[in-house]
C-alpha cells in the first residue's frame, strides 16, 4: 500500500497536530471520502486515505482475489504510518467496508487511537448483507469501460462464485469481531442513513447491545443514502462529525 499518495498534511501553523485515517468502501477508492478529507484538511486535520488491496484497478478479480487479511494489513500499515508522524492524537473512520475495518482496528487498539467510528457499515454480527446485484453491476460497468462485455458474459459465473465466497468470509470476519466490539474504549461515532440502498440501517439500541454506551455516539440521517460522505444532504453529518472530533480531543 502506498500510504503517501493519499496523505494530506496541513501546511503551516493551522495544523491541529491531529491525524485522521479514512477508509473507503468495498469496490471503492479514496474518492469515496476525498470530499470529507479535504474539508477536514481545511480545518486543520492531517488526513490519510489508504487504498485497500485489489481496489482502484480495471480488473474485477483484483478485488475478488484480495483476502480480508490484506485489508487488515493495509489498516495496520496506515496506523503505523500515522503513529510515526507523532501526532497528539490519531482517529480512524470508514465508509461501509472501510467502517468494518476501522471498527476492527479500534477493537484491537493498544492505546494508539483517540477515537473513531463508521459510516453505514454493517459491523453488527447479525447484520444482513447482500451485495451481489450491485457488485455485478459494478463488474459489468468495469468490463464495458474496457470494451470487454463479451468477456464479462464468460466470466460472470466465476465472478458470482468468488464474490459469494468473499462475502461469506466477510460475514465470518464480522461474526468473529462481534464479541470484541465491547473492547472499544474510546469515543465511537456511528452514522446511519435512512435511505441506504445497500445496507439496512440499525437503531441505536442494536448498537448498545454490543458497544459500551459510555463511548457510543449514534446519529441517524433519514434523508441520506449509502455513500453519505458525498451525498448532497451531507451537511448535518459533517457538522456532527466535526463536533465529535472536537469533543474527543478536549
Amino acid at each position: 500500500m502506498n500510504t503517501t499518495e493519499n496523505y494530506y498534511p496541513v501546511q503551516g501553523s493551522q495544523s491541529k497536530n491531529i491525524g485522521i485515517i479514512l477508509f473507503h468502501a468495498y469496490t471503492g477508492t479514496p474518492n469515496d471520502v476525498n470530499l470529507l478529507a479535504r474539508k477536514l484538511n481545511r480545518n486543520g486535520y492531517d488526513v490519510l486515505c489508504p487504498v485497500f488491496q485489489g481496489h482502484g484497478t480495471n480488473d474485477i478479480f483484483d478485488i475478488l482475489n484480495a483476502p480480508i487479511s490484506s485489508w487488515q494489513e493495509d489498516a495496520k500499515q496506515a496506523l503505523a504510518f500515522m503513529v510515526d508522524k507523532a501526532y497528539d492524537s490519531i482517529m480512524v473512520f470508514g465508509l461501509s467496508l472501510g467502517g468494518i475495518i476501522a471498527t476492527w482496528l479500534l477493537s484491537q487498539d493498544q492505546g494508539q487511537l483517540k477515537a473513531g467510528g463508521m459510516f453505514n457499515s454493517p459491523i453488527l454480527p447479525d447484520s444482513l448483507v447482500d451485495l451481489q446485484t450491485p457488485f455485478l453491476a459494478y463488474a459489468r460497468a468495469l468490463y464495458m469501460s474496457n470494451n470487454r462485455l463479451e468477456q464479462f458474459v464468460n466470466d460472470k459465473k466465476q465472478i458470482i462464485d468468488q464474490h459469494n465466497q468473499q462475502m461469506q468470509a466477510l460475514n465470518d470476519f464480522r461474526q468473529a469481531m462481534g464479541p470484541n466490539l465491547a473492547k472499544i474504549n474510546v469515543p465511537f461515532f456511528v452514522a446511519q442513513s435512512g435511505q441506504d440502498e445497500l445496507v439496512d440501517s440499525r437503531p441505536e439500541a442494536d448498537f448498545l447491545t454490543f458497544i459500551n454506551p459510555n463511548y457510543l455516539d449514534y446519529h441517524f440521517y433519514p434523508d441520506n443514502s449509502h455513500v453519505i460522505t458525498v451525498n448532497r444532504n451531507r451537511q448535518a453529518f459533517e457538522q456532527d462529525l466535526f463536533e465529535f472530533l472536537e469533543q474527543a480531543n478536549q
